[in-house]
């Protein structure tokens, strides 16, 4: 799956969910805090995977499943990158 198409609009983690601003004074709650950086985490993390993935011209799925079957492109470190940036992407994003 395309981390592209996981940022866009049918994403259950879009930018501002679970963020509450309380009172008149503007303060922030705890959901706020522990919600911004994971989106930004995740942001982060989808944006180095489209950058590979552009780079080489094909999905990070694709690329894992090469990978895994130790067929994946030589691309130097980038290949060791891609794979750890991609199970972290499964792990944290995909169901």
């Amino acid at each position: 799956m395309n981390p592209d198409t996981l940022l866009g609009a049918s994403s259950t983690a879009a930018p501002g969910d679970g963020i509450r601003i309380s009172g008149s004074n503007g303060a922030s709650t705890a959901s706020e805090n522990e919600t911004i950086p994971a989106i930004r985490a995740r942001e982060e993390l989808a944006r180095e995977l489209r950058m590979l993935e552009q780079q080489y011209g094909m999905t990070s799925e694709a690329f894992y499943d090469l990978w895994q079957a130790g067929l994946a492109p030589a691309c130097g470190i980038d290949a060791l990158r891609w794979a750890a940036l991609w199970e972290a992407w499964r792990e944290r994003y995909l169901i």
